[in-house]
């Protein structure tokens, strides 16, 4: 009988071990995969309420906190070409203002010939300058509130990822002070 209740005890601390043996594997595993970038793992299937149970969970929803923080600074970077976009449009539309003008100066020193039409030119033309400086300043002026919130955009963006790499430190941490305590085991 003492053999056989040592053979259960023996079969049953390997089972326990191997239970927890396998369950930090996995969590190893899946850490591996988070490291090495690829975000589209499954989670770990959580199989118990204990303390591995209780990791696993964690290390789920940790999983799931930086696929959310990689999409939202993929929406950032989205929102920073669209402004760039924007950017590069206000530049064109500048652009052709200014072209517009040298124009409305260049129709205005031709048509110096007749004082009377000219004069009468010259206001018309002073008038549509007018009108385009007016557009250039709004646009100008659009183009600087652009220009701050990419600034702006691009520096939330930095302090994601600074927050993200911390993250994946600490994870990368939890992980090898799990495989310390499991070698120690």
């Amino acid at each position: 009988l003492t053999i056989l209740g040592i053979l259960l005890i023996v079969f049953a601390s390997l089972k326990f071990s191997s239970r927890i043996t396998s369950t930090v594997i996995r969590i190893k595993n899946h850490a591996d995969e988070l490291a090495k970038g690829n975000l589209r793992v499954d989670d770990l299937a959580v199989e118990s309420s204990d303390e591995l149970g209780t990791l696993s969970a964690a290390f789920n929803t940790m999983s799931g906190n930086i696929r959310e923080l990689i999409r939202k600074m993929a929406t950032t970077a989205e929102q920073v070409a669209a402004s760039s976009e924007e950017l590069t449009a206000g530049a064109q539309q500048s652009a052709e203002a200014a072209n517009h003008v040298a124009g409305t100066v260049s129709q205005v020193s031709d048509g110096m010939a007749d004082q009377l039409e000219s004069v009468d030119h010259a206001k018309k033309d002073v008038d549509i300058v007018f009108t385009d400086i007016s557009q250039v300043a709004d646009k100008t002026k659009k183009i600087t509130e652009n220009s701050a919130q990419t600034a702006q955009a691009a520096q939330q963006g930095e302090q994601l990822m600074t927050g993200a790499m911390a993250k994946m430190g600490h994870i990368e941490s939890s992980v090898s002070e799990s495989a310390e305590v499991v070698q120690k085991l």
